[in-house]
């Protein structure tokens, strides 16, 4: 029988048929059954199948252990036929392919907006085949109807989804639902819009409608029972039938069983001795044992072939001219001149004992060279003779440190160069010293860079090449040194630094309120009293102020004998003052040419003596 048919005749003729089988239903459907065939990663795995050419294959049907790209059963003695009606496909093809697809007829506007559930206004959406309409008119209303945004006539103040919404109503037709405006109205509430819905009772309620193997399909269940959520989050029991043949359901996976011994695995497979990992033909990780080493008969060994698990035995004659091969043979062969069989240090190789004493390259007598053998720092021909180990010493550009023979180079600087007095070790040279220096010499024969950088300058702080600065604060108690730095507040008390432009110690005097004594800085404030204040003149020392006259001085002072008199005292200010302690003894107090005096008679006689 010829077993040499690769796999792809099966991977073909599948495709053939499932094609076949799709042709009706055009491009654009996938029956419930096909969703469980269809695959898309190429060569994943679930359970027993692998992914082929896009379909879900059981693995029986390929060869996964025998290494010959051949179909086998699982006792290596027939080819499998291929049968997309059993259970070699992990779900065949049912009869539940859909007619052909019929051109899409586009519903008319009235059909469109029923579809919608829309009464009025303009509506935009796709089509029952679903291409866009724009501004669809629905519709209007009658009064005292209006046009809500739902598109749907309602009430005034009330739109149809606010009307349904306000009952609890979420679908279907909806009657007796008293709207804002007091009207009974029965209307339609809309559809259930999610896939595994329906309507009952106004209300949208999940169901799950799937066939149990369709259920299984999904959850890549092939076989038994099985306790499952649905769409709805509901327990469902769903039965995922049986397993084919040379399977057996585990996890609710149909496991494939390969029952051939390791004896017809290593017989199928040639193998003689020893063990081997391989995947057996249900994909699974497997050890046969197909013989121990003492299997093999001296000289030939497992795997000594050249071939893993087969009895075998390799001649070797690699680099011999002479002697036993290995597996009882002998080995044959001629050496090549100067070579002879066993003419160097190893019997039955050819060979030849190399002459190279004092020498370092060139011929060693035998068709070679002789190795480079010198130790450093000699080299071959590095003296004065060729293929001999020598040294010429090298001391250019060097003041000291090694001549690379082994020797020392010479210090043959001169000033004010030193050996290694620049930035290279053994090299002559010198190192310029400009630290802290601005001018003058550098060490090395050439002269230091100014480098001051502004207000410094070169030797400006009293040093000679220097950078530095001498700092001005003549008359100045605050304000630029000159030199990037303040100068000090050496102003002594009263006076203090008084900043601005000048930066010079200064002092306000400060006479407020005062009329003699100090005026803080140092000198004495002026008298500035007026008449009839002086200075102290008010009690206060050095502040202007009056002492006001007694009521008694001022009345002696008005010649008033008697009574109430206003009048102006010393200090200016105008007082009424009584004068009562004179009080008349003889007469009655009466005011006569403008003073008052005790009088005996009437107001034209003259106040002088009378008491």
């Amino acid at each position: 029988m010829n077993r040499s048919r690769p796999l792809c005749w099966l991977i073909t003729l599948l495709l053939v048929l499932l094609g076949a089988a799709l042709l009706p239903a055009g491009c654009t459907f996938e029956s419930d059954s096909l969703r469980g065939v269809n695959c898309s990663t190429e060569g994943s795995r679930t359970g027993n199948r692998v992914c082929l050419g896009g379909f879900w294959v059981d693995d029986q049907l390929i060869d996964l252990g025998l290494s010959d790209t051949v179909i086998v059963d699982a006792n290596d003695d027939v080819v499998v036929p291929i049968d997309l009606g059993t259970g070699d496909v992990a779900v065949d093809v049912a009869p539940d392919v859909e007619p052909d697809v019929t051109p899409c007829v586009p519903e008319s506007t009235e059909s469109f907006c029923e579809r919608l559930n829309s009464d009025c206004g303009l509506v935009s959406d796709d089509d029952n085949c679903g291409v866009p309409r724009q501004d669809v008119p629905c519709g209007a209303c009658v009064d005292p109807l209006v046009c809500h945004d739902d598109n749907r006539c309602g009430c005034a103040g009330e739109s149809i989804t606010e009307l349904c919404a306000a009952n609890a109503r979420e679908c279907g037709d909806a009657n007796g639902l008293l709207d804002a405006c007091g009207e009974t109205r029965n209307v339609k509430c809309g559809t259930c819009e999610e896939e595994n819905q329906r309507c009952d009772n106004n209300l949208c309620v999940c169901e799950d409608q799937r066939a149990d193997l369709t259920v299984c399909a999904a959850l890549l269940l092939e076989c038994d029972t099985k306790l499952v959520k649905d769409v709805c989050g509901l327990d469902r029991e769903v039965n995922c039938e049986g397993c084919p043949d040379n399977t057996a359901c585990v996890d609710n996976i149909c496991q494939c069983t390969d029952l051939r011994s390791d004896a017809t695995i290593c017989s199928t497979m040639g193998l003689t001795c020893g063990s081997r990992a391989i995947t057996d033909a249900c994909n699974r990780a497997r050890t046969i044992t197909c013989g121990t080493p003492a299997t093999c008969t001296a000289p030939q060994s497992c795997g000594g072939g050249n071939m893993d698990n087969v009895c075998g035995c390799t001649a070797n004659c690699t680099g011999k001219c002479s002697g036993p091969d290995g597996c009882g043979g002998t080995c044959t062969g001629s050496c090549t001149l100067p070579q002879t069989c066993g003419g160097g240090t190893t019997t039955n190789v050819c060979g030849c004992t190399a002459n190279c004493t004092g020498k370092c390259a060139g011929n060693d007598g035998c068709g070679g060279s002789c190795p480079a053998n010198c130790t450093l720092p000699q080299t071959c021909g590095g003296g004065t003779t060729a293929d001999v180990c020598g040294c010429t010493p090298n001391c250019t550009g060097k003041c000291g440190g090694s001549d690379d023979c082994g020797g020392t180079c010479p210090d043959n600087c001169t000033l004010p160069q030193t050996c290694g007095g620049g930035t290279m070790a053994n090299v002559c040279g010198c190192t310029a010293n400009c630290t802290g220096k601005c001018g003058g010499s550098d060490g090395c024969g050439g002269t230091c860079p100014n480098n001051c950088t502004a207000p410094q300058t070169c030797g400006g702080g009293g040093t000679t090449n220097v950078c530095g600065c001498t700092p001005n604060c003549t008359n100045k108690c605050s304000g630029g040194d000159g030199c990037g730095g303040t100068c000090p507040n050496n102003c002594v008390a009263p006076l203090t630094c008084a900043g601005g432009p000048s930066h010079q110690c200064s002092c306000t005097p400060n006479c407020t309120n005062k009329c003699g004594g100090a005026d803080g800085c140092q000198g004495s404030c002026p008298n500035n009293c007026t008449g009839p204040q002086t200075c102290g003149g008010g009690g206060t020392t050095n502040v202007c102020g009056c002492t006001p006259e007694s009521d008694s001085s001022l009345c002696g002072r008005q010649t008033s004998k008697c009574g109430d008199n206003t009048v102006v005292d010393n200090c200016g200010e105008t007082r009424t003052v009584n004068c009562t302690k004179n009080t008349c003894t003889t007469g009655n107090c009466r005011l006569i040419s403008s003073k008052y005096c005790c009088t005996l008679t009437g107001a034209s006689v003259l106040c002088d003596g009378v008491p």
